[in-house]
């Protein structure tokens, strides 16, 4: 699993935050996976696009953890159609600027020598990957995402209720296991105390 070093907000992303606070609105769009390698000295902040970006990542979910001024924003990446391998080396997500509402560069993401490798897809088979990312956005208020469900048509929240039922269900099957083997504890010992008043009699 990649470990990404460190998530920087842009230059254009404070711009988009400052722009909320005159009511306007933040909409993330997507993300940008990258193979590049950040050179020296490049002042990330000033970044307005990857430095090898590859394929589009859909946003899947954003939700609130309950830190002022972060927001989770997941993303769903494949390899459909992708004729050849890379390391996802770097990541950007981008918002839509609600005055000219062209796509810019929000946050740059930097996995480096720990990056995941996105094989190219073989056959019909197609590989997922999942990314969360914890995103600043201040003190915006009025914070939307395009979001794209993934292609079985089941959302992240979905995912979630179902493991909760399973849980719910595993942990009924254990306590009912459980109330099982005490039974047949009680039984054992009440034969065995049984047993053993039968032979002093």
């Amino acid at each position: 699993m990649a470990k990404f070093l460190y998530t920087v907000l842009t230059n254009n992303g404070r711009n988009l935050i400052a722009k909320t606070h005159k009511g306007k609105e933040l909409k993330f769009s997507k993300f940008v996976i990258g193979s590049g390698i950040l050179p020296d000295g490049v002042i990330i902040p000033e970044m307005d696009s990857l430095i090898a970006p590859r394929i589009n990542m859909e946003i899947a979910r954003i939700y609130n953890p309950g830190h002022i001024g972060t927001v989770i924003i997941s993303g769903v990446a494949n390899n459909k159609n992708l004729h050849e391998s890379f390391f996802m080396k770097e990541i950007g997500l981008f918002a839509i600027d609600p005055d000219t509402d062209n796509e810019l560069l929000y946050a740059y993401i930097y996995a480096g020598d720990t990056a995941d490798y996105m094989p190219a897809q073989e056959g019909v088979d197609i590989l997922y990957f999942r990314f969360d990312f914890y995103v600043v956005v201040e003190q915006a208020e009025n914070i939307t995402a395009i979001i794209t469900e993934n292609p079985l048509n089941v959302t992240f929240v979905d995912l979630d209720n179902s493991i909760d039922v399973v849980l719910r269900l595993m942990r009924d099957k254990e306590e009912f296991l459980q109330d099982q083997i005490d039974r047949l504890a009680r039984l054992v010992t009440h034969k065995s105390i049984n047993e053993e008043l039968q032979k002093e009699s």
